[in-house]
């Protein structure tokens, strides 16, 4: 899947996002998961689980907001008419009513006309839908796939 970004530093940021992310291998191991000793365990296991693995956990995000997207069919419209307007106006430009008007108030009208449809079809929803499970699946794999702990190097002694 080709993903074309004009903004350097945009693609330069999902290059390296790309390259963080762990083997879904070892990031789905059901042997390395396991119930934490204590609470000091369980915050150490948690920050490091997130430190490693967080480019899989936007990728599973983001996977999950577009299965919300797809099985909402008003929602994926919605989504198509806003992207098709905003399209049209950074191609071209659009007179409105007979008048040229900058380009901000021509995406400011543009947001105005599909905020309805974004209403009607239940975008919020799709959203925190996608949040809620996101953070549910995140928690639950940060918190029980158990990290050993690095070893700490030895101190000299003077």
């Amino acid at each position: 899947m080709a993903l074309s970004l004009r903004n350097p530093v945009a693609r330069e940021w999902v290059a390296h996002q790309r390259e963080k992310v762990r083997p879904w291998s070892e990031f789905l191991d059901f042997s390395s998961f396991r119930k934490p000793e204590s609470p000091q365990e369980l915050k150490r296991i948690f920050l490091k689980n997130i430190e490693v693995y967080h480019a899989n956990y936007m990728v599973l995000t983001t996977l999950l907001l577009v299965y919300a997207i797809v099985t909402s069919p008003l929602l994926l419209i919605a989504i198509s008419v806003f992207f098709v307007m905003m399209n049209l106006i950074e191609q071209k430009g659009q007179k409105i009513l007979g008048r040229d008007l900058p380009i901000h108030q021509q995406f400011a009208i543009s947001s105005v006309i599909s905020g309805p449809l974004f209403i009607l079809a239940s975008a919020g929803h799709a959203l925190f839908w996608t949040l809620g499970a996101s953070s549910f699946v995140i928690a639950i794999h940060a918190l029980s796939r158990y990290q050993e702990p690095e070893p700490t190097p030895p101190t000299e002694t003077v």
